[in-house]
C-alpha cells in the first residue's frame, strides 16, 4: 500500500508540474492543491464505502490524478483554439 500511495503522490506531482509549465505557476498549484484533496476525498469516502480495504482505496486515489490530467488537456485545448 505504501507504494501505491508513492505513485499516486508521484503523479499527482507531477501532472501539476505539467499542468503548471502549460498554463502558469499559478495553475500548476491550484492543481495540486484540488488533486490532493480529491485524494483526500476519495480516499476518505471509499475507506467508508469499502469498510477499510486499503488496496481498493488506494486504486480509487489513482482518480484524482487522471481527472487533473484530463482537466490540463481540455484546457490546452481551449487555450491553442
Amino acid at each position: 500500500m505504501q507504494y501505491l500511495l508513492l505513485f499516486i503522490l508521484v503523479s499527482i506531482g507531477s501532472v501539476s508540474y505539467y499542468n503548471g509549465s502549460i498554463l502558469g505557476v499559478k495553475s500548476g498549484v491550484f492543481s495540486l492543491v484540488c488533486m490532493i484533496l480529491m485524494a483526500y476525498g476519495i480516499y476518505v469516502f471509499t475507506e467508508w464505502l469499502t469498510q477499510g480495504h486499503d488496496l481498493v482505496t488506494g486504486i480509487y486515489m489513482m482518480l484524482s490524478p487522471a481527472a487533473g490530467l484530463i482537466m490540463t488537456i481540455m484546457m490546452k485545448s481551449a487555450k491553442a483554439a
